[in-house]
């Protein structure tokens, strides 16, 4: 059986008097609490699992400071064991890289998407995100994302249909179990599209006169 726990920060230990050793602290929110009731000890706010395979202890941050969200983290790996399927590697080790990868073949296996297409709008993400790790991609970044290829003279139609493509790469890394949790990205409002003049109309009933 797993659980959850804080770890305690470098500079977290109370300090204690010459030769004076320190008991257990046997407190209930030990490692639970930022700061430890009992002993006065201080925890970072993240939350990290521990969690047996083969018997084997595991300890893995669960990248998250909320603990309904680690606990759901917990409960994914330990049912991957008790099913004996393989755990997956570090969420939060995953790279943009490797997810970009893993949409391409997506589009690549099931043809749901033109490759060429896809490309174009890949480009410019992967000159943005490579070297991130597609757990800590979060709104923020998509808003700077944006500023970027707003000062490229990206067109917010444009720049849509390329968070778009990210937001399908995450939610396919959200499903293939190599990110916890997928971030908000919200949507940029286009202009509407422009009114055809009344003289390109007339050309047009012309034309097909």
């Amino acid at each position: 059986m797993g659980y959850l726990y804080r770890r305690m920060l470098k500079d977290g230990r109370p300090e204690t008097a010459p030769g004076e050793k320190r008991p257990r602290c046997t407190h209930t929110e030990h490692a639970q609490a930022e700061t430890c009731p009992g002993c006065d000890s201080r925890f970072g706010p993240i939350w990290w699992a521990k969690y047996y395979v083969n018997g084997k202890a595991v300890r893995e941050s669960t990248e998250t400071e909320k603990e309904t969200e680690a606990r759901r983290f917990l409960k994914a790996k330990e049912g991957r064991v008790a099913s004996g399927q393989p755990i997956l590697p570090r969420a939060d080790r995953i790279q943009y890289e490797e997810a970009a990868a893993d949409l391409r073949q997506h589009y690549q296996l099931t043809g749901s998407r033109n490759l060429e297409e896809a490309g174009d709008r890949l480009k410019h993400l992967d000159a943005f995100f490579t070297g991130s790790r597609i757990a800590r991609i979060g709104p923020a970044d998509v808003t700077r994302y944006v500023l970027h290829r707003q000062k490229e003279q990206g067109a917010n139609g444009t720049v849509n249909r390329e968070l778009a493509i990210l937001n399908r790469m995450l939610r396919l890394a959200y499903e293939n179990g190599k990110l916890l949790r997928l971030p908000i990205i919200r949507q940029l409002e286009e202009a509407p599209p422009r009114p055809v003049s009344s003289s390109a109309s007339s050309t047009r009933l012309c034309a097909g006169t």
